[in-house]
């Protein structure tokens, strides 16, 4: 098969393949690239408990849109921004923050809103199948691309015009569909791997509800203490824009990025030099069972246990919690600032609505509810088995995730079809 080099992607593909661009595409078949309503046309008092579901860049998740903490306006709000609304086969992109995320809109979403902090690029009649190209822009080319056409070295930031440029490589479009059909059993392997995941994350948190009670209502009656007579040290992340390392030097710094479902993925963790890190942890070094906070962001509110046998050091946007182990173990401190309640309570104190974000001054005295160390000791020894299941799974699903984007490169390399047969 004859192939050539993409000049901006710098992968091969095949020379059948068309090669063009969103803006093009949009351009020759009737489609539109638009802005998400900016804070003026959306203000944070337009939210509501119930509604049209908003969608932010937060809730993009693996090429889907997540409900587990969608906004929602009512429907007066919605009519009025009707211009903004879905479609399906649209594809939302996040404008600010984790640029590489997006999702490929469905019948499901069909009249939700794109929210503030997103972009939505509509194809009209262009020859390609959205959920090709739910596979295609999830190609480490592409994410590469988007991060170095971003402006911005703190918030990365996406346009219009950026967007418009973004790579669009298609076969004809039976092709397309027997590629996304390939793709579509790797992915539903990988999806129940993580669905599997999910499973033990619900039953840890169940545990923690059975025995502690609802924080809400607090039926049990315990004492309630600020976050900061929890901690034994609160440190905010380092400022600065870190120098990362093109090498291998065994310095990690752990971005919001690194975070996900309250667990640290260290597979894409960028390493730093040795004189950086030693400068990032002036303050404190992360150590075991230390807790990293993302206190602002796409990933506002998520948190995870510091891995022991590390060398770690913060990005930005981050703090550092360490259990007062006389009142609070290290793991039910963790449940205890990954809960609905605490992140409910934390995002009453942010400001930002696309990118919120809290002071660390306010964050530290958000009240927690504080059992018996004894009882908390008992549901640490509870936690460790299924967190040990938990690990497990995960190495499984790096696995799976591994071999999916092998089976993306054969695609856009034009192979896939005679890898599978």
């Amino acid at each position: 098969m004859t192939e050539s080099r993409h000049p901006a992607l710098g992968i091969s593909i095949p020379e059948a393949w068309q090669s063009t661009t969103v803006a093009s595409l949009c351009g020759q078949y009737n489609g539109a690239l638009q802005t998400g309503p900016f804070g003026s046309q959306l203000h944070a008092s337009d939210y509501s408990a119930d509604g049209i579901p908003v969608v932010m860049p937060q809730d993009l998740v693996r090429g889907s849109i997540s409900v587990a903490r969608i906004a929602r306006v009512s429907e007066d709000n919605a009519n009025r921004l009707e211009r903004h609304k879905l479609l399906p086969g649209d594809v939302v992109f996040s404008r600010r923050g984790d640029v590489t995320r997006f999702a490929i809109v469905t019948e499901q979403e069909k009249g939700w809103l794109c929210g503030t902090g997103c972009l939505r690029i509509r194809m009209g009649a262009a020859p390609v199948s959205p959920s090709y190209l739910r596979y295609f822009w999830s190609h480490d080319s592409i994410k590469r691309w988007l991060l170095s056409e971003a402006q911005g070295a703190t918030m990365p930031n996406l346009n219009t015009k950026i967007l418009g440029a973004l790579p669009v490589l298609f076969p004809p479009l039976d092709e397309q569909k027997r590629i996304a059909a390939i793709l579509d059993k790797a992915d539903a392997i990988r999806r129940k791997r993580q669905e599997a995941i999910a499973l033990t994350d619900e039953l840890l948190r169940s545990t923690f509800l059975e025995m502690f009670g609802d924080p809400v209502t607090n039926p049990k009656g315990w004492a309630e203490y600020p976050l900061r007579a929890l901690c034994s040290h609160v440190v905010d992340c380092p400022h600065s824009t870190p120098t990362y390392s093109p090498a291998p030097t065994g310095y990690f710094c752990v971005r919001s990025s690194d975070i996900r479902n309250s667990r640290m993925v260290l597979s894409e963790t960028k390493q730093v030099p040795e004189e950086v890190f030693h400068e990032r942890i002036k303050r404190l070094e992360p150590t075991a069972n230390d807790i990293i906070y993302c206190r602002e962001g796409g990933r506002f509110g998520n948190a995870a246990l510091v891995p022991p046998s590390l060398h770690l050091c913060m990005g930005q946007r981050m703090m550092l919690l360490r259990a007062a182990v006389h009142i609070a173990t290290p793991i039910f401190l963790w449940m205890a600032v990954t809960s609905p309640d605490f992140y409910r309570r934390a995002s009453n104190l942010s400001v930002g609505t696309a990118a919120p974000r809290v002071n660390v001054r306010d964050l530290v005295e958000v009240s927690v509810l504080t059992p018996p160390l004894e009882l908390q000791q008992r549901f640490e020894s509870i936690a460790e088995t299924t967190m040990a299941l938990r690990d497990r799974l995960g190495r499984a699903a790096e696995y799976d995730e591994n071999l999916f984007h092998s089976l993306i490169h054969h695609a856009f390399h034009g192979d896939l079809l005679n890898t599978a047969a």
